[in-house]
Parts: structure tokens; sequence; C-alpha cells
């Protein structure tokens, strides 16, 4: 919408952020799940070691929301 009749109408740009991605873990409550590896692995303390090998076996990418499903349910699992 132009606010003057001396500029040109502009349309509207949508431009999505990056997704925030929350864990509860062990009824805890909500956390906002880290950038760096090293706090995503304390997420998991006593099994830190195995979700950090499971990682790296599968080659899982921590931003992807569809990877991170795949971990909880290894976390889950063991």
């Amino acid at each position: 919408m132009a606010i003057t009749q001396f500029e040109t109408a502009k349309k509207a740009k949508f431009i999505r952020d990056r997704d925030i991605h929350y864990i509860a873990l062990n009824y805890a409550g909500l956390e906002k799940l880290p950038k760096g590896k090293k706090n995503f692995y304390q997420l998991f303390s006593d099994k830190s070691k195995a979700i950090k090998n499971y990682l790296k076996k599968e080659k899982i990418n921590r931003e992807k929301t569809e990877d991170i499903i795949k971990v909880i349910k290894h976390y889950h699992s063991l």
C-alpha cells in the first residue's frame, strides 16, 4: 500500500523464520533445544553417549524436525 501518491505500491513479503524446537524429557517441563552439540547431548544426561553415537551412525541433522523425532524415539527405546 502506498502511503503517498508519489510512492508505488509494493506487494507484501512473507518470510518464514527458523523453526524453534522445544522438548520435554522426564516430565521436567519444556526446554528449548540448544544449538550447541554439547548442550544438546546434556539434555539426555545418563544416555548422552548413546545418543551421540546414534547421531554419528545415522548421520542425523539436529536442525531438521524429522531427525529430532528420530532421536527422541531412539532415546525412549533405550
